[in-house]
């Protein structure tokens, strides 16, 4: 199976046979389009925030520990810790906001009844049953997802998730990472942000798994 949503497709089979249903659903494509295209470039930049303070440049991390105590170049420093946890969150934000949209789509196509504030769990549960439904279920059950939306609403409503650089020679790891939080009287663990990163994409594969299905509904060619 493709790794990718085709949007495109689907857009032209929504224009061409159900053109009462285009007005509304067209948009709202365009926009997943641009929010995977936004995904894509905060998470390269996530991952690429330490490139400057690499293993390989500095394996007993002596210059890392020395950076993490305030010696070094500390604008490059600096720099490197803002650009890790702006796009973290940035594209935590955008893959959550994605199923958010996703959600709106499948009101606007009729395929899903939904009254007052509209979220992804209304919307799946507005759902026939089938494939697309299971989908969308276990992408919202899920371990990572969960964990996305405690993050995001908290730095959304409360306030920034202490996000420091941190080495652990017992791990053989380093880089940024969240500290533990709470949210809704569950508490969430510290997290590398490499592993947060990870959970980002594997929820974003599940979006792709949903758009295939809603894809397959609509009859478009997987190729």
């Amino acid at each position: 199976m493709s790794d990718t949503w085709k949007i495109k497709p689907l857009q032209e089979r929504i224009t061409a046979e159900f053109p009462e249903k285009s007005a509304k659903a067209i948009p709202i494509l365009v926009s997943l389009g641009r929010s995977t295209q936004l995904f894509r470039y905060h998470i390269r930049l996530a991952y690429k925030a330490y490139e400057d303070f690499r293993p390989e440049d500095d394996p007993s991390g002596r210059q890392y520990t020395l950076h993490t105590l305030g010696g070094g170049d500390q604008d490059a420093w600096f720099n490197a810790n803002l650009q890790s946890e702006a796009n973290t969150i940035a594209c935590i934000s955008t893959v959550l906001n994605t199923f958010e949209t996703f959600g709106q789509l499948l009101v606007a196509l009729g395929m899903a009844q939904c009254r007052g504030l509209l979220d992804p769990y209304k919307a799946q549960n507005g759902l026939s049953e089938g494939e697309l439904k299971d989908l969308l279920g276990k992408a919202l059950k899920s371990t990572e997802y969960k964990y996305l939306k405690a993050f995001t609403n908290t730095t959304k409503h409360w306030q920034l998730i202490v996000h420091r650089p941190t080495i652990s020679f017992k791990e053989g790891r380093r880089g940024g990472k969240i500290k533990k939080f709470e949210y809704k009287d569950q508490s969430y663990p510290a997290c590398w942000v490499e592993d947060a990163l990870a959970y980002a994409i594997e929820v974003q594969k599940h979006l792709v798994l949903c758009g295939q299905a809603l894809n397959n509904l609509y009859k478009v060619p997987s190729i």
